[in-house]
């Protein structure tokens, strides 16, 4: 499975990139919104899921996934975690929308993301 990570905390960036590739995924890595926005419309080969956070600076991950709504852009899964349980709430109309968008709550559940990936 091809992956972009999003998120601007590198340590977090990087542990969910050992995690996923040790499962055989392919991983790429963006720091925010924006940079994961221009990686998805530039990239030869789709990605089949989008992991990101939800508070970074530039660009939300809400605002990202609106982006790639708006632009019709193809994208299997998103699953956005945050810190904040208020962020699930900001994010009730796409999750009930869009049935491939799953919100997840901080500390990450690594066996949770994967079954989501899997399933």
């Amino acid at each position: 499975m091809n992956i972009l990570v999003v998120d601007d905390n590198e340590s977090i960036r990087d542990m969910i990139k050992f995690i996923l590739e040790s499962r055989a995924h392919k991983v790429s890595l963006a720091v925010d919104g924006f940079e994961a926005l221009s990686m998805i419309q530039k990239s030869d080969h789709p990605y089949d899921a989008i992991l990101t956070d939800y508070n970074m600076p530039n660009m939300t991950g809400k605002e990202l996934i609106e982006k790639i709504i708006e632009q019709n852009l193809e994208i299997k899964k998103i699953l956005m975690f945050s810190g904040e349980d208020t962020n699930e709430v900001k994010m009730e109309s796409l999750l009930n929308q869009y049935r491939y968008i799953k919100f997840m709550a901080k500390p990450i559940e690594f066996d949770e993301v994967l079954k989501l990936l899997a399933s």
